[in-house]
């Protein structure tokens, strides 16, 4: 079943318009639903978007627009007695909208891509509807701390917010840095600090998560290789979760 809210008719000319979104986790969905927001904004609703603590201060600080309004779920936020409910609630002047139960509403449809046909909005290059506002500083300290310099290959292994691992073995030459979350935590690194590092990588491989997001908008000139979200015991995935979601042509789709 598709859902749209009928702003053209409906809503016209009406101010202090609020739309409250339901979709905490992970990195990778928050990003991709980044053009769902500005179309949201565009129809003239102050959004209010509540993350997971985990998320919290990286996004509101490198992802900033109008009318977007970054909150913990902990937070006071208007219409949070809709907050994690299955259901759309619409009204003249407020809105909350279950992104994360999308597939719920288009079960025919890729847990991604449904996040757009809920919503009946145009699936679209994400890249175009998100910028980060760049701590160089940081990105060039990760640098030095693992000797990133020359020509090197990173390899992350970790997915999903509890990381899970998956074995990619990578036999070369020249420097392989294998990331590594809890040595980014002792470092006090997080995965916007990678950027730079990445865009000067020589490869990149990496199983397929919210680094991917990264990945595909500032490495345009890397060999990349992308790996299933599973572990090696896992059965293969077919990448079907992810079909029309990344734009970077450089992307080897590993087995």
């Amino acid at each position: 079943m598709g859902w749209r809210v009928n702003l053209g008719i409906v809503m016209n000319n009406i101010s202090n318009k609020v739309c409250l979104i339901y979709q905490p986790l992970g990195l990778g969905d928050i990003i991709w639903v980044q053009p769902i927001i500005d179309t949201i904004i565009a129809d003239g609703y102050e959004v209010y978007y509540p993350v997971g603590d985990v998320y919290y201060e990286i996004v509101s600080s490198y992802i900033k627009k109008k009318n977007l309004n970054w909150v913990r779920e902990s937070d006071s936020f208007p219409l949070k007695k809709y907050y994690g409910s299955v259901n759309v609630h619409q009204s003249e002047t407020e809105l909350y909208v279950p992104l994360s139960y999308a597939d719920r509403y288009v079960p025919q449809s890729s847990v991604m891509i449904s996040k757009y046909y809920f919503l009946s909005v145009p699936i679209r290059d994400y890249r175009k509807s998100f910028s980060l506002k760049r701590n160089y500083e940081r990105e060039n300290k990760l640098m030095q701390t693992y000797g990133l310099v020359d020509d090197y290959i990173i390899v992350n292994n970790s997915f999903g917010t509890n990381a899970q691992q998956r074995d990619i073995i990578i036999d070369s030459d020249i420097k392989v840095h294998y990331m590594n979350i809890d040595q980014d935590k002792k470092n006090e690194f997080h995965i916007f600090d990678w950027i730079m590092a990445l865009e000067n990588a020589k490869q990149i491989h990496t199983v397929e998560t919210s680094l991917c997001y990264l990945i595909d908008k500032y490495c345009l000139d890397n060999e990349l290789h992308m790996y299933e979200k599973r572990t090696s015991s896992q059965p293969n995935t077919y990448y079907n979760n992810v079909n029309l979601v990344y734009r970077n042509p450089n992307w080897i789709y590993e087995n």
